[in-house]
């Protein structure tokens, strides 16, 4: 197979990349969060409404926060290590 989707190294699932630590972003949305953390992406949702992942709200969108969501996991924001 050829194309951007087939071969997406990592892949984040309905071939979109894996989001990464050092991707410049200030916020994830919330599907990118549930694929870091490792659950899919309703269960995410489900995080998000409990108050479990750190939620920023900008009007009507939802994003969570890079720098909480890595503490909350132990993971140094600048260099991505624990």
């Amino acid at each position: 197979m050829t194309g951007n989707v087939a071969n997406n190294s990592g892949g984040g699932g309905r071939g979109m990349p894996r989001p990464s630590q050092n991707d410049g972003k200030l916020c994830y949305t919330i599907p990118e969060a549930a694929e870091l953390i490792g659950v899919s992406r309703n269960h995410g949702y489900e995080l998000a409404r409990r108050g479990e992942l750190p939620i920023v709200k900008m009007g009507k969108l939802k994003f969570v926060s890079k720098v909480k969501l890595h503490k909350m996991f132990g993971v140094d924001t600048e260099s991505g290590d624990k």
